[in-house]
């Protein structure tokens, strides 16, 4: 049985490294598990205790912008480093995971020499290409490197880094029976931080100031985290009511003659929809590679910026995206409402795109490096 450290930066890093370890088998090795950003709530799903719970600072993890990082700073960002690094120095293992950016990556091998299963999630050549230094020093310290998409792999390859690709396992095991509705359903993601109840009133704005030509039906997808309470505080001052659902979803929101489902399932809610308006991380690149036009616009904080989205639209391949660069209601509205009369939506069960990378990855780690344990 191998002692294995993992680490990752990010509520989509933490998910991923949780699928690593379940096709790994939870009881097959002994995990430590290090989430850098946030509560690890995705390790906690699976039995295991984070080794670091640390408050989310006000940028959640992306720093794009010199404000996110002063924010940071004055929200306790150096002496959460600090931790950090003094945790994972005190925690040695045989082996450790590495999910997330070159910052993950630094924090994982300063001053300690430990086999490394890299997955950098953050940058792809499709849209954010490496730089040379980056290059260096995934190639120093990392023992194998499983990147997101084919042309990473492809340059990791000319670069002489030992990179495999699989599959990205952000897009395993993406099921629902949820069957297909009558009228086309749009699900709204606001994202799972803390701007989300900020792009939640964004959206429920738009939305009842859309013009459209035909039925549509909305749907919030939200992490269980957003109880009565919270969901009630994303309508003060506005003109929607929140009321239980007690049929097929948690709460609605009701604004006549419209109303918004609130539902926990992210995939049934995937599964259901045509099109996504959406302004969160993870789930908006799920909803591209299920083949669901995404439209963006600029929302309420650092994960729902302009740069942001335009970069995230490229990553997947194929995918169909627009992008409204305005933060104004009535401008966000006439744009949506524009798409939503045009354009017709071929909708496509998530079965069409299922796969379990992550089962791949684990059978070819337990043939190669864990092998050796």
């Amino acid at each position: 049985m191998s002692h294995i450290r993992v680490i990752s930066n990010g509520h989509g890093e933490d998910l991923i490294a949780s699928r690593i370890i379940s096709a790994l088998g939870v009881n097959s090795h002994e995990f430590d598990v290090f989430p850098l950003v946030g509560n690890g709530s995705a390790f906690s799903a699976l039995g295991f205790s984070p080794k670091l719970v640390q408050p989310e600072l006000p940028s959640g993890g992306f720093l794009l912008r010199f404000r996110d990082f002063f924010s940071d700073l004055r929200s306790g960002l150096l002496v959460q480093f600090q931790k950090q690094r003094r945790f994972l120095n005190a925690s040695p293992a045989e082996y450790q995971i590495v999910v997330g950016d070159l910052f993950a990556l630094f924090m994982a091998t300063s001053k300690q020499k430990i086999p490394t299963i890299f997955f950098p999630t953050a940058k792809s050549e499709r849209a954010i290409p490496h730089y040379a230094l980056e290059l260096w020093y995934i190639r120093k310290n990392a023992t194998l490197v499983f990147p997101r998409d084919k042309e990473t792999h492809e340059r990791f390859i000319l670069e002489q880094i030992p990179s495999h690709f699989f599959g990205n396992p952000m897009f395993d095991a993406m099921v629902s029976d949820v069957p297909e509705g009558g009228a086309v359903t749009i699900a709204l993601l606001p994202g799972s931080r803390r701007e989300a109840i900020q792009n939640m009133r964004m959206m429920l704005t738009i939305v009842s100031r859309l013009q459209l030509n035909a039925m549509v039906s909305f749907l919030f997808s939200l992490s269980p985290s957003f109880r009565f309470p919270e969901l009630n505080s994303a309508i003060q001052d506005l003109p929607w009511m929140l009321e239980k659902d007690g049929d097929n979803y948690a709460f609605k929101f009701i604004k006549q003659p419209i109303t918004v489902a609130v539902s926990y399932q992210f995939f049934d809610v995937l599964q259901a929809s045509s099109a996504v308006i959406g302004l969160a991380g993870t789930a908006n690149e799920q909803a591209m590679h299920a083949k669901r036009h995404l439209i963006s616009f600029v929302g309420s904080g650092p994960q729902s910026t302009k740069k942001r989205f335009q970069q995230q639209h490229q990553l997947i391949e194929g995918a169909t995206t627009d992008f409204i660069d305005s933060n104004d209601p009535s401008v966000i509205a006439r744009e949506v409402s524009d798409i939503l009369n045009q354009c017709s939506f071929d909708w496509t069960p998530l079965s069409d795109h299922y796969q379990m990378a992550s089962d791949q990855i684990a059978d070819y780690l337990h043939q190669t490096v864990l092998s050796e344990s």
